[in-house]
């Protein structure tokens, strides 16, 4: 499975084909439980306008580590950032790297 994270409705980022869209952390979660399959490559926007209940910011980069802390089972072989935030995209490979190192090479 591909995922492509981007909470873009305009078309200006379509999905590829062949990819899952998930616009948010609900809908990637609802993606997750109901496709079981691992997911092979997934590209992460960063921005994606959605906040938890207490007004926190659920960003791409804040998916990622949920991912590690709580989904490692389902961490994405590939890790891809489409972001045009130059200073998250940094931020999420280099997460991706260190759970590579110290989480996935156990």
């Amino acid at each position: 499975m591909k995922v492509w994270l981007d909470d873009n409705h305009t078309g200006q980022r379509p999905t590829p084909p062949g990819w899952m869209h998930a616009h948010n952390f609900s809908e990637l979660v609802k993606l997750l439980d109901e496709n079981p399959e691992p997911i092979e490559v997934m590209s992460f926007d960063n921005d994606l306008g959605d906040f938890d209940e207490h007004g926190r910011e659920r960003t791409g980069y804040w998916i990622i580590q949920w991912l590690a802390e709580n989904r490692l089972d389902r961490y994405p072989k590939k890790v891809l950032v489409h972001s045009k935030n130059c200073v998250d995209k940094p931020n999420i490979l280099g997460f991706d790297q260190n759970v590579r190192k110290h989480l996935l090479s156990e």
